[in-house]
């Protein structure tokens, strides 16, 4: 049986990461580890090392989570089992909220930058892309401040050029455009997905 969490191609995805970082010592051997993790073993898959990983091995496994998020996020939305893979990878990996945005913030701002500018294509945020806001800001291990945040400032970006070529009053679609982005930036992290 194929756990639904865990894609077929799961061990690929793991050997293309390994090889195109040439990821070394322990990050390598944890995430061979997890090449099969059907099963409660996949979360002692730190029990044969003697020590914490090194900080390398940290950036190493914040970069396949990173990897397999955007992998998640091609077509974005994040489905429930890939929602229940990314808490698993994060629990197995030991990544604590915040160690995403500690080791890799260009990398959470663009994957923010490129999430936020899909939502706010059609001026408007629908039930499903408000799930995803909230989806996104756990899978990036943000709190609900540093989301905001950081939504703040894609925002910040997308509207000036509005603001700057706006004179006199607000037209109708400026008011709407406006209202969409208000309410992008009101994230429940409270509720949980559908």
């Amino acid at each position: 049986m194929v756990d639904p969490i865990w894609p077929p191609n799961w061990p690929e995805t793991i050997d293309r990461f390994v090889y195109r970082r040439d990821v070394k010592d322990t990050a390598r051997a944890v995430l061979y580890r997890l090449r099969e993790p059907i099963g409660l073993t996949a979360f002692r898959i730190w029990e044969q090392f003697s020590t914490e990983p090194t900080e390398s091995d940290r950036v190493s496994l914040t970069d396949f989570y990173l990897f397999d998020l955007d992998s998640v996020l091609v077509d974005h939305q994040i489905a429930a089992g890939e929602r229940a893979r990314l808490r698993v990878l994060r629990s197995l990996l030991r990544i604590q909220e915040g160690d995403l945005l500690r080791h890799r913030p260009e990398e959470i701002t663009r994957i923010m930058e490129g999430e936020i500018s899909q939502i706010l294509q059609d001026d408007q945020v629908d039930a499903r892309e408000a799930w995803l806001q909230v989806d996104l800001q756990e899978a990036l291990g943000l709190s609900y401040d540093e989301y905001s945040r950081l939504a703040r400032a894609t925002i910040d970006t997308k509207i000036r050029p509005w603001l700057e070529g706006h004179r006199g009053p607000i037209s109708v679609d400026l008011q709407r455009r406006l209202v969409a982005l208000d309410s992008l930036i009101r994230v429940e992290a409270s509720e949980s997905s559908p």
